[in-house]
């Protein structure tokens, strides 16, 4: 049954012959000479400015390598290496040459790697290192053509193999792909079982990067546009974003982590980046701890609340008052410019997605003035199907983008239809069917709302619905959020799914705890240490009731664990957008979750 519909015209038009190599190419001919990426020059000597007939001529010149290596039109390589300039010119000289392109995260595990190898039946791998390489190798899968290392001279070796292939021969490879040639199998980042290979086509990204382009052409597709990806290229947010630009009219920049990312900023100065909330977060809490403890973190924490009430009061018809607005000015004087400092004085807009925002920190930043455009979309859907454009409206993801339909069903899970869903499941018929309606439906697996205006607020999602003893659901995520509001919050996992009450496991910031016991007057201490503590301990569970006010007793966090040790990346329970791995956290600390509820 269908509760709510809503969808958003009109539909971008597409030609059969397009393609993402295609829509970069016709760009090298109309601005040949136009600066189209910036890549990092060895040694932090600054950056390299790369035009657009020299990237044309050396994605042709990389192509003509994959041909001369045996490649055939429908064949896949597998590329595992970081955000880069040359992740990008694997991508589109693999696509010139008719071929699908597969990442591999750089964190995924031997057996991961195997299973995306076997699923697709790569033929050729390249890696970034020698390290990664020898990865691919322990795994014993037979690729045809081996593997390559990038930091060994992968790309200049492939290119010699392409001296005898002609540059005509790669334009008629090209001139085969069309909208429903599958551009590449994206591996859903799975918590439990074998990952699932999201077939995406030539018309998904396509649509995907015209129709940004024609929503955001201030933000992403115009001559002053410099655009700083740092997100895993494996991933599709970074993908779609780097086809965007590149079909447009920007300049893209890549980075391959967020290790050197302040001098990153202030070097490439960017007008726009992609992030995920997770980063926010860090911003935020930098921000914070940059300000010290005493009075100076008095005003931090003024100031947050000034930026807040600001951005809760654009909602209302008659806008802030006059005395808001004198406050917002102070304490944009005192706080909001220096965290403008660390993002870079033409950074006007960041794109969220990956996770939601939330409707705290989506405050917090509308509140500082920078725009922060958050959307929602999945690896089935090639990236984002809303978006907050040009109305901002917190806590919700947007509208439906041009050409997307959405509805949601009597258990609020949201139902996408669109060019932009993937054509399937990889060798999965069971999976695809289960997802993909005869109608073109796909079930997100997402719960929301969607209000009269057609903005699409997500409160939660459909397997993570926690259901207590007493029969009471509970959606995590909005608690969750408001919990990581706490200075002493890194991550945090609601739990009590079949339990009598609400939970959560929480871990610390270890950047922040220093501030913390300091402002608190208490000795410095670890995290260990911490964690057992009483005034820590005291802290979390008042933080725990102020997440708790909007919902019920029977929904709120009575209890909250400490974690020592943090979820990161490189012990699998984050995944590379950062996202928590539920199932795995609950899994890893059942113990620890069994004696919250011993008495």
């Amino acid at each position: 049954m269908t509760l709510n519909y809503y969808s958003t015209s009109p539909q971008i038009h597409l030609e059969e012959t397009d393609s993402i190599p295609a829509l970069f190419f016709a760009r090298a001919r109309r601005t040949p000479h136009a600066v189209v990426m910036m890549r990092p020059k060895p040694f932090e000597q600054g950056w390299e400015e790369i035009t657009a007939s020299t990237l044309a001529t050396q994605i042709i010149d990389l192509a003509r390598g994959f041909i001369g290596m045996g490649l055939n039109p429908g064949d896949c390589i597998a590329i595992m290496a970081g955000t880069s300039y040359d992740w990008v010119l694997v991508d589109y000289a693999g696509q010139s040459a008719g071929l699908t392109v597969v990442p591999i995260y750089e964190t995924d595990a031997a057996s991961q790697v195997d299973w995306i190898l076997e699923d697709t039946g790569s033929r050729l791998v390249i890696t970034d290192t020698a390290t990664q390489q020898r990865l691919v190798e322990s795994t014993g899968r037979q690729v045809d053509l081996g593997v390559f290392a990038m930091e060994d001279g992968a790309l200049d070796q492939i290119r010699l193999l392409g001296a005898g292939v002609s540059k005509q021969e790669v334009k008629d490879r090209l001139a085969n792909v069309n909208l429903d040639s599958l551009l590449s199998v994206v591996y859903t980042s799975g918590t439990t079982g074998k990952p699932k290979g999201v077939e995406l086509t030539q018309r998904n990204f396509c649509y995907m990067a015209l129709m940004i382009g024609d929503a955001l052409p201030e933000v992403i597709d115009n001559k002053r546009t410099r655009f700083l990806l740092l997100l895993p290229l494996a991933h599709v947010f970074a993908r779609f974003a780097s086809f965007t630009v590149l079909s447009g009219r920007g300049m893209l920049a890549c980075i391959p982590n967020v290790k050197n990312l302040l001098s990153d900023l202030q070097n490439f100065k960017p007008t726009a980046m992609t992030v995920v909330p997770r980063v926010l977060e860090k911003i935020y809490t930098a921000a914070q701890v940059k300000a010290g403890k005493g009075l100076k973190h008095t005003v931090f924490s003024w100031a947050v609340n000034q930026a807040i009430r600001y951005s809760q009061a654009l909602d209302d018809p008659k806008g802030p008052g006059w005395r808001l607005k004198r406050q917002h000015a102070w304490a944009d004087r005192l706080v909001f410019s220096k965290i403008h400092e660390i993002l870079g004085k033409d950074c006007k807009y960041v794109i969220s997605g990956g996770a939601p925002l939330g409707a705290r920190l989506g405050h917090f930043y509308r509140g500082i003035s920078l725009n922060v455009i958050e959307g929602w979309g999945l690896t089935e859907t090639a990236g984002p199907v809303t978006g907050n454009v040009p109305e901002v409206r917190i806590p919700s993801v947007g509208r439906p983008l041009p050409g997307v339909e959405i509805k949601t069903d009597e258990a609020g899970e949201i139902f996408v239809r669109s060019d932009l869903v993937m054509r399937g499941y990889r060798h999965n018929p069971t999976a695809t069917a289960e997802a993909l309606d005869k109608e073109g439906w796909f079930a997100t697996g997402d719960l929301g709302e969607i209000d009269n205006d057609g903005f699409l607020t997500i409160t939660g999602r459909k397997k993570e619905l926690i259901v207590t003893a007493s029969g009471k659901n509970v959606s995590p995520a909005p608690l969750e959020d408001a919990f990581r509001g706490h200075p002493l919050v890194s991550n945090v996992v609601v739990i009590g799914d079949k339990r009598p009450f609400v939970s959560a496991l929480v871990t610390l910031d270890r950047e922040m705890l220093p501030t913390w016991l300091a402002n608190h007057k208490l000795p410095p201490m670890d995290a260990a240490a911490a964690a057992v503590h009483p005034a820590v301990q005291e802290s979390l569970m008042r933080g725990a009731a102020r997440a708790s006010e909007a919902v019920s007793r029977a929904e709120s966090i009575r209890k909250v664990r400490v974690i020592v040790s943090d979820f990161t990346v490189d012990n699998g329970l984050l995944t590379p957008s950062l996202k928590v791995r539920r199932d795995l956290v609950l899994k890893k600390y059942a113990r620890e979750i069994d004696s919250i509820y011993e008495k």
